[in-house]
């Protein structure tokens, strides 16, 4: 989107936090949100993205097993 190329005109980087929260629902957010995000950064000139996520640092009751017993231990020194 054009306001996005404006917004990144001049910066030096890009930082994305997108997220949608404790949703389960399927989502295009990160996929679409980071195409959208790559295109405008091409046409305002900068080389630079960051991306943050929260994901997996709270505790959800409906997390899978597999993802609680299995991943979330392999995980816990990146999310130290």
């Amino acid at each position: 989107p054009p306001s996005l190329i404006e917004a990144f005109r001049g910066c030096n980087a890009v930082l994305s936090a997108l997220g949608v929260g404790m949703s389960t629902k399927k989502t295009d957010l990160y996929s679409k949100g980071a195409e959208n995000i790559v295109q405008a950064m091409e046409k305002a000139g900068v080389w630079r993205l960051v991306v943050i996520t929260s994901s997996g640092l709270e505790e959800n009751p409906t997390t899978p097993w597999f993802y609680r017993w299995i991943i979330k231990p392999l995980l816990r020194h990146v999310y130290a």
